[in-house]
């Protein structure tokens, strides 16, 4: 049970994404008719909202979601209408005729940044590269990638090496406003690390 709202933002948001995927239900102890899990459901829509997010788009389209399906769940592939119909009626998605959107934006770049962090993703350091140059499309994503981070010193080395290249690559950012971005990250690293000793954020 929960007693006390969690401290973490990103805590907060997986509470919330993990009940909206059918926890709820069974908090309730109502029992609804579906042919698909929880975790397929949390995977197809991390695709989903990374998906969207790299186009810079807060609406999705039909054919972005059977993409989405055909991709992550194959054997689902003529299945991909039922599965958003559910995921429409667990309300993870609100929709409009062939085009649907998360709740929240704020629920799609949590959802960006966990399909961020799996370990088949190979675009992190891409990403970091864009938000330390300048792009704050992906400043909610990248705060949520940080605070989700089980290994903060692992993190820290990233951000810094993340520095280093961004100062060695940008042609429009400078070094004070990139070590700038990198500390906002660094600071929401600490807080969702509560004890750890941080390095100094200063790369050679």
């Amino acid at each position: 049970n929960i007693t006390a709202l969690p401290e973490g933002k990103a805590e907060l948001y997986r509470i919330f994404v993990d009940l909206l995927c059918g926890g709820w239900d069974m908090a309730k102890g109502v029992k609804r008719n579906s042919d698909f899990g929880s975790a397929l459901k949390l995977r197809v829509l991390m695709r989903l909202a990374s998906t969207q997010h790299e186009a810079k788009a807060r609406v999705g389209t039909n054919t972005w979601f059977r993409n989405i399906v055909k991709e992550t769940a194959p054997v689902l592939l003529d299945s991909w209408e039922s599965l958003l119909g559910d995921i429409v009626q667990d309300g993870m998605l609100s929709r409009n005729g062939s085009t649907f959107a998360f709740p929240h934006l704020s629920f799609q770049e949590y959802l960006a940044a966990r399909d961020l962090a799996d370990p088949g993703n190979s675009t992190r350091d891409a990403i970091l590269f864009r938000y330390l140059d300048g792009d704050d499309w992906w400043s909610e994503v990248m705060g949520f990638y940080v605070a989700l981070s089980k290994r903060p010193r692992d993190m820290e080395r990233w951000l810094m090496e993340g520095i280093r290249t961004t100062e060695r690559k940008s042609r429009r950012s400078s070094s004070e406003e990139i070590r700038r971005r990198a500390q906002g990250l660094r600071e929401v690293l600490m807080q969702s690390s509560p004890g750890y000793v941080a390095d100094v954020l200063v790369p050679n």
